[in-house]
């Protein structure tokens, strides 16, 4: 086994303006594009878009911990040491959480409905 390093971690701060950036940015690229797809106003597919990165991002961060914790009492594993299956099933259960969460939000904030707000949600992320 190789030795361990100490290899350092991105502090808090690090990972905010990181965060920050990166949904700012997509804010940027996708708001345009979903207002004209949606037919929504420029100012309300911002606010909308605004209102589900901040709700993805807040989820994001409770079921990755949830995920961590779950799978440390399941294997006796930290998530670093995680094995690809336990990658693929944090992976699949994020990203479906991350459709079915902020779906009903789509519908009651905009005048889509059930269906096309699914398709609204599995469109964001492309």
């Amino acid at each position: 086994m190789p030795a361990e390093r100490d290899v350092p971690l991105r502090s808090l701060r690090e990972r905010v303006i990181q965060t920050l950036w990166f949904e700012g940015l997509g804010l940027v690229i996708v708001a345009p594009l979903f207002a004209f797809f949606s037919s929504a106003t420029a100012g309300d597919s911002f606010m909308l878009l605004t209102v589900l990165a901040f709700v993805a991002t807040l989820w994001s961060g409770f079921y990755n911990a949830a995920f961590d914790r779950a799978e440390s009492h399941l294997t006796g594993r930290v998530a670093s040491d995680r094995s690809q299956g336990w990658r693929v099933l944090h992976a699949f259960g994020l990203e479906t959480s991350l459709l079915a969460v902020p779906w009903p939000l789509v519908v009651a904030l905009t005048p889509l409905g059930w269906t096309a707000a699914l398709v609204a949600e599995l469109g964001l992320p492309l």
